[in-house]
């Protein structure tokens, strides 16, 4: 999604999609299992999630990883997913990465959801067997993905131990530019700015575990308002939420390693979910 001026600038789509072609800068760790949550269907993406394990015995925590790109790209095996599940394993936690269908491939936003709560509810019944604790399960999502980690959090009486938002779309109808707008129309399958503001996460943000909001300054595609509202939002109903603002980062800065942001930034995810 763009932000409301056209041309690339600091924190839009193209420097968004630039830091994504940039080399890892980072040695990842392999997942130990690929599995499908869900029966395979011939057209879109496939149920797929990829496992990561910390080294010696569990029962270890667990987070599920939620992949960005904008509703309509990417994948399980994004860079910043590999390296947050790399870190993580890293600091003694397992992930359980998760492709959901996309945009022009098997689904819009309704169908993005379902996948997710899919995938969840299939690692809960799986964890244990890869020596991980079903009592400490949290789920971390970027971008897109925290949008749909929000909405799939929302409507599901399943307890989670933490949940961390990572450049989150949380306001549907607020985020202007003319491009947004006619991606927000295909991915939510209506013109009306109405729905998109009763279909958007902050109108779901109230599930009662613990919630890290991560959010650049420079955000030129998702404002960093939203982030502010959402924490408003959710300390006004005493829901325990934190706010880290990420001074002059823009939209994706996970996508460079070799930030001193980004290293900050996981340090402090990992801190929360502990």
């Amino acid at each position: 999604m763009d932000s409301a001026s056209e041309g690339p600038r600091v924190g839009g789509l193209a420097h968004a999609l630039w830091s994504l072609a940039l080399p890892s800068r980072f040695e990842a760790r392999e997942p130990v299992a690929t599995e499908a949550y869900a029966v395979s269907r011939r057209r879109g993406v496939a149920p797929l999630y990829d496992v990561y394990l910390p080294d010696g015995p569990g029962p270890h925590p667990s987070v599920i990883l939620v992949h960005g790109g904008g509703f309509v790209l990417g994948s399980r095996r994004m860079k910043p997913v590999r390296l947050l599940a790399t870190r993580l394993a890293d600091a003694g936690f397992a992930s359980c990465a998760i492709d959901y269908r996309l945009l022009f491939r098997g689904g819009a936003l309704a169908a993005q959801v379902a996948d997710v709560d899919t995938a969840a509810t299939f690692w809960r019944s799986r964890c244990e067997a890869f020596g991980c604790d079903p009592e400490r399960i949290s789920m971390a999502g970027f971008s897109a993905g925290a949008a749909l980690m929000l909405l799939h959090a929302g409507r599901t009486e399943a307890p989670y131990h933490r949940l961390v938002s990572i450049y989150g779309a949380t306001e549907f109808d607020r985020m202007g530019g003319r491009r947004a707008g006619l991606l927000l129309r295909l991915v939510l399958e209506t013109n009306d700015r109405r729905a998109w503001r009763e279909r958007s996460p902050a109108a779901f943000a109230h599930h009662p575990a613990p919630l890290l909001v991560m959010h650049g300054t420079a955000d030129r595609l998702v404002p960093v308002a939203q982030a502010e509202r959402l924490y408003a939002r959710r300390n006004a109903r005493g829901l325990p939420t934190d706010l880290e603002l990420v001074e002059r980062m823009p939209h994706g800065w996970l996508n460079d390693a070799a930030l001193p942001e980004t290293e900050q930034a996981i340090e402090r995810v990992i801190s929360f979910l502990r």
